[in-house]
């Protein structure tokens, strides 16, 4: 069962979702209906109770949700997300540099970019194979591609550093 940890305006909830019509939001269960209409449009059942939202896709984890002239913004994080915390320090984040490291041993598929390309977050760095599933690997923040230290084909072990962004 996929296992998210999501925020709402900075308060923590977490979620497993089974897809069947049914999510458990910190221990307890709950029914929802979830359908699509147009655009970022959705009616959801949760609970019995009956919402009709939008959903804005800010970037890969934030998502912006208005209902009834109200706005939240949430971030989502699956399992991918929170290892890519993990390896991105947060030191590392507040200095010029940033150090992207593999968050799992892998094979690099594809380098995306290039040494000296400008890049914005959420642009994708690197495709990383791991146990057979491509995983892209994006920016967290703004910046300049300074090096690159790996090349497609090669093989990286977890925290190995994939590239370094100023």
């Amino acid at each position: 069962m996929p296992e998210y940890k999501v925020y709402i305006e900075e308060q923590e909830y977490q979620v497993d979702a089974d897809f069947q019509n049914e999510v458990t939001i910190d221990g307890k269960k709950h029914k929802i209906d979830l359908v699509k209409l147009n655009g970022g449009q959705y009616s959801v059942i949760f609970d019995n109770d009956v919402y009709e939202i939008s959903v804005i896709q800010q970037t890969d984890l934030l998502y912006t949700i208005n209902a009834y002239n109200e706005s939240y913004e949430l971030v989502i994080e699956d399992e991918r997300a929170r290892l890519l915390k993990k390896f991105t320090k947060k030191e590392d984040a507040d200095k010029k540099e940033l150090i992207i490291k593999a968050p799992m041993p892998g094979l690099v598929l594809k380098v995306e970019v290039g040494v000296g390309q400008s890049i914005s977050a959420g642009t994708g760095l690197v495709i990383l194979e791991a146990m057979k599933m491509e995983n892209e690997i994006k920016s967290t923040r703004n910046g300049i591609v300074k090096e690159i230290k790996v090349v497609e084909k090669m093989a990286v072990e977890k925290g190995e550093v994939l590239m370094i962004l100023e």
